[in-house]
């Protein structure tokens, strides 16, 4: 799943993973945050609680990489 990232402050965004199948027995997932070029500048490994999982900005990604 790749998710455009265009807020250009440090926020918390929070995804509903309930309408892909394709997550329905994911325990965790892979969070990378990329640059324009694709260039990963941060990751993250997080549990997935109720089908939910919040990905932190710090306003400096251009797009998010989230895979299980």
């Amino acid at each position: 799943m790749l998710i455009a990232a265009p807020f250009m402050q440090a926020e918390e965004v929070h995804v509903d993973l309930a309408k892909i199948p394709a997550w329905n027995n994911a325990a965790r997932d892979e969070i990378k945050a990329c640059d324009i070029d694709g260039n990963i500048i941060a990751n993250q490994i997080q549990e997935i609680n109720d089908r939910k999982i919040k990905v932190n900005s710090d306003g400096k990604a251009f797009m998010f990489k989230i895979t299980r």
